[in-house]
């Protein structure tokens, strides 16, 4: 009896004392759509550069293909390797991504900006079927979600374009380059 007494003085005390703690707890790391200060750090002093110009539409010959892993891909992806830039007054890596069914070939293209250190991508303009881009009108940055439908923009971050040892900064436009060949599956298939 008296060791009840003593293991429940314990448990009673540790509950005064954290459980406050864990009502008011920041959402867990792994939390899907929880920011995370660390993943997740938006400088209020940040401008996006001005003018951005569109690039060239992709030929096949400039495309290399990076692996998203994810269970059952219904595309291939490819970045645009002369589109590939980073702006050294935003610091946002730009760069055109084309996404390839699996089942049909068809292509989605956009040209798109994403920014390590918050944790954002940008469409800034879509290809057509006349092999240019169609720019949008006031585009947005968007979160990457862990859960989110467009598992591209997560894997560009997370491994191929942003160095986590160093805050999420950008990679250099070669090691971006040699990553992407470094993380692409070999396919029989071919591409447009």
């Amino acid at each position: 009896m008296f060791n009840l007494l003593k293991y429940s003085s314990i448990i009673l005390t540790m509950l005064v004392t954290i459980g406050p703690a864990l009502a008011n707890r920041q959402p867990f790391f792994d939390d899907p759509e929880s920011p995370h200060p660390y993943l997740d750090t938006e400088s209020p002093q940040w401008k996006e550069a001005t003018a951005i110009k569109l690039p060239a539409y992709p030929e096949p010959a400039n495309l290399v293909e990076f692996f998203v892993d994810i269970p059952n891909p219904r595309f291939r992806y490819f970045i645009d390797s002369r589109s590939l830039t980073i702006n050294p007054d935003d610091r946002a890596i730009r760069y055109t991504l084309v996404m390839q069914s699996v089942s049909g070939g068809a292509n989605n293209v956009t040209y798109e900006g994403l920014r390590c250190d918050a944790n954002k991508y940008k469409i800034y303009a879509y290809g057509n079927s006349l092999q240019n881009f169609s720019r949008l009108n006031n585009p947005q940055w968007q979160h990457i979600k862990r859960t989110s439908p467009y598992p591209q923009h997560r894997e560009l971050r997370e491994i191929l374009f942003c160095d986590s040892n160093l805050g999420y900064e950008p990679k250099a436009v070669a090691a971006i380059i040699s990553s992407l060949k470094n993380s692409h599956r070999i396919t029989g298939t071919s591409l447009f």
